[in-house]
């Protein structure tokens, strides 16, 4: 005996959003885990822009103000900004 399988509109639509819903779930994990390791990049960079100013100041250049950490995490965040690669837009205008 054969069995026919019939979807209703209705449970065709669930699957659609539950596959959305995965899909908007991913991207924003992505999102929030780039943002996080950006943060933690940030501090780290800070600290050694923070050092390398300190050396420069030290061995070399005698007027050239030291700067503090968070100052120096700030900087890097922002010329991260400014000199970041951003990827080409796709065509068609989808993301």
């Amino acid at each position: 005996m054969e069995t026919v399988q019939h979807t209703s509109p209705e449970v065709i639509r669930l699957i659609d959003r539950e596959l959305k819903r995965k899909k908007r779930r991913a991207a924003l994990g992505r999102t929030v885990t780039a943002m996080v390791t950006n943060w933690i990049f940030a501090l780290i960079d800070g600290w050694m822009l923070m050092l390398a100013v300190a050396v420069a100041h030290a061995a070399w250049i005698h007027n050239l103000p030291t700067i503090g950490y968070w100052w120096a995490v700030l900087l890097v965040l922002l010329l991260r900004g400014v000199f970041s690669l951003r990827p080409p837009a796709k065509k068609g205008g989808q993301s």
